[in-house]
């Protein structure tokens, strides 16, 4: 299975990243960990996540993590 992001959203994980590496050093690593783990997940269960289209899905939210 290929995972591809969309721009956009590429940006808004990095750019989350950023801002909890800002907060709490380490906090940003942890953060790419969960979003791994998650798109592993993802990967092995690819019917999880809500259908966007034909081809894409959209994944839940990390538990472990909430948007600023």
């Amino acid at each position: 299975m290929k995972v591809e992001f969309f721009p956009d959203a590429a940006d808004e994980l990095m750019d989350a990243a950023a801002i909890y590496e800002s907060d709490v050093r380490g906090l940003g690593h942890e953060f790419m960990l969960e979003a791994e783990r998650v798109i592993g997940v993802l990967t092995e269960l690819p019917d999880l996540g809500e259908m966007l289209d034909e081809i894409h899905r959209r994944a839940s939210r990390c538990a472990a993590f909430h948007t600023h």
